[in-house]
């Protein structure tokens, strides 16, 4: 065979099957394209240029283009002062962890019963921004006033771009935004790098990994802590660890709420297929296994009636984990916590808990949808990200340090993980801090 490529891939049927699969997904109008727009200090505005908003809107590919003009947007430099502290573009300070909407009926916005009652405190010097989130950019910012509180997204910036309000975005109280946490990040770039350089296992783990299991744990009213490179990761390795404890006698039964996060179901059908080949699936009422290995239950979506059933058909020996989302994303509706916890009584089960959406936003200490229901000291595990109210990235699970030891030890999604960079640990610590005040 010469040398070079053949000018034509053999790769089986494969080539044939992606533009298929790719048709199917245009056809069914459920082709998605990534939107590129260009950032500022804003929690819920971006920029995007009109070409690219009219393909948007149209359903079209996003259109290729330079945003040269827009090259100071995200350029402003930070410097670290002899006191430690960072001189960059000022930020906004919010208004209220509210959405700011006079009709806003959400239960967990603006004092409904969820409701942590509490703002994140404003940093010295910014100016009111939109909605009550951080929304101020720096006096240099070539798209003038980006972070003004806007009613259209139609309004022109500078340079000939638009300006676009965001409703879909996961910073819930513009934490992502705010001086202390931007701060805290740009100073611990500065100081330590970036990358983690390992897993947590081998050398990743620092003393600011460390500071912020504790700051969770005691968040969340449990022993310990661990961090995880992300909420999903966090899932996996919940379920599946605890699925490969189902060897001998009785086995493993995990129940699931059916609008759980993906996180969760693909953990829960991973957990089954690498339990035991013996595993089974199952949404009805039957036999909930028993014979060891694992088995799968999903029950309709807050029905613990259903739930109820499911686990009454389980045999005694048989080890029993009831996962759910707190608060659900989809719908924004709650798990009923207080109900779990009746079940929980009745039947002797581990409750992992995912408070993605409800940790910092519920609760009177932002402890999440558990705190507020007053029922978290019967989570057994707390699953939480740091990529939403926090403003940051990463997942973690507040658990006993038995539990701790075992998932660090156990889960792959954790062992054979980089750890979290120290910037983005301390971006999450400085949030928490400000959430607390």
């Amino acid at each position: 065979m010469e040398s070079g490529y053949e000018p034509t891939r053999r790769n089986g049927d494969w080539d044939a099957w992606l533009t298929s699969s790719l048709a199917a997904l245009t056809d069914a109008k459920l082709l998605r394209t990534l939107r590129p727009t260009v950032w500022c200090n804003s929690s819920s505005e971006a920029l995007i240029h009109p070409a690219d908003l009219e393909a948007w809107a149209a359903g079209l590919p996003p259109v290729v283009r330079h945003y040269d003009q827009c090259a100071g947007l995200g350029g402003a430099a930070v410097a670290v002062g002899a006191g430690g502290t960072v001189d960059g573009p000022p930020s906004c300070a919010t208004a209220g962890a509210s959405c700011g909407s006079s009709g806003c009926g959400s239960s967990c916005c603006g004092g409904g019963p969820f409701t942590s009652g509490r703002a994140p405190a404003p940093a010295a010097g910014p100016t009111s921004g939109a909605a009550g989130l951080y929304s101020g950019c720096s006096p240099g910012c070539s798209a003038n006033n980006c972070g003004t509180s806007i009613s259209t997204s139609s309004r022109r910036a500078s340079g000939g771009l638009v300006r676009l309000k965001l409703f879909s975005l996961n910073d819930y109280l513009g934490l992502a935004s705010h001086p202390d946490v931007a701060a805290a990040a740009a100073r611990s770039a500065l100081r330590v790098g970036l990358g983690p350089r390992s897993s947590a296992l081998v050398a990743g783990y620092s003393h600011s990994h460390r500071q912020l299991e504790a700051g969770l744990a005691q968040l969340k009213g449990a022993e310990d802590c661990l961090l995880f490179p992300t909420g999903f990761a966090a899932n996996l390795s919940v379920l599946t660890t605890l699925a490969g404890t189902a060897a001998g006698e009785g086995g493993v039964a995990i129940f699931s709420d059916e609008l759980n996060h993906a996180s969760i179901i693909d953990g829960a059908r991973l957990a089954l297929r690498s339990g035991s080949s013996s595993g089974s699936s199952s949404s009805g009422s039957g036999s909930a296994g028993g014979g060891g290995g694992v088995s799968l239950h999903v029950y309709r979506h807050n029905d613990l009636n259903h739930l109820e059933e499911l686990l009454s058909a389980c045999p005694p020996r048989c080890r029993r984990l009831v996962v759910a989302d707190s608060l659900f994303s989809m719908d924004g509706d709650f798990a009923d916590l207080r109900g779990l916890v009746a079940l929980k009584r009745r039947h002797g089960f581990l409750l992992a808990l995912d408070e993605a959406h409800a940790t910092l936003v519920c609760g009177a200490g932002g402890g999440g949808a558990a705190e507020a229901a007053g029922v978290a000291d019967q989570v057994d595990l707390h699953v939480g990200t740091l990529s939403k109210a926090f403003g940051a990235l990463g997942g973690f699970v507040a658990c006993s340090s038995a539990m701790k030891s075992l998932l660090l030890n156990r889960g792959r999604a954790y062992v054979y993980s980089t750890s979290l960079p120290v910037p983005v640990v301390e971006a999450a610590a400085a949030a928490l801090r400000v959430s607390q005040r």
